[in-house]
């Protein structure tokens, strides 16, 4: 590996009339010639700085018109949405207040109200159960003589027909 052979490369070096010729175009052949080459390079930049810094100017008023309209229109439509929003929020505290629950209770405490409602419940029907089942058996010999009365009464209108 150490014994690589790289083919050999010429040396790069401009030949004497390159350099000659380098040289005279580098150096001033004509004084006011290059005078005035260089005023008119001279003026021309600025100007076309100038130009481009016109054209910058207009381009960035441009757009920051545009997108100052733009989130002029945003604004408005998240004023419409805000105004919406308050409008159904104040219609939910009425309907809140009509049903007479507060807002401030949290759900635990209405969670408990209506298992003491629940319980109150179950315990009132099987109070009414009770009251039916005694109320039954007090009147059962009532509701017997209404039910053959009824009978009989059926008995009679089906015969007379």
């Amino acid at each position: 590996m150490s014994k690589r052979i790289e083919p050999e490369l010429p040396n790069i070096m401009p030949d004497l009339d390159q350099v000659k010729d380098f040289k005279q175009s580098q150096a001033p052949s004509n004084h006011k010639a290059t005078a005035f080459d260089k005023s008119e390079t001279v003026n021309q930049q600025p100007a076309k700085s100038n130009n481009a810094a016109l054209w910058l100017c207009i381009v960035s008023i441009i757009g920051f018109s545009v997108g100052g309209y733009t989130l002029h229109q945003q604004n408005i439509k998240t004023q419409a949405k805000l105004f919406a929003s308050e409008q159904r929020i104040v219609e939910l505290e009425r309907a809140l207040s009509a049903t007479g629950e507060e807002m401030g209770e949290s759900a635990g405490a209405i969670k408990a109200k209506l298992n003491a409602i629940s319980e109150r419940t179950d315990e009132l029907w099987t109070q009414m159960d009770k009251l039916w089942a005694s109320a039954w058996r007090r009147n059962q010999s009532e509701i017997k003589k209404t039910a053959r009365a009824n009978s009989s009464i059926r008995k009679l209108t089906i015969t007379t027909q």
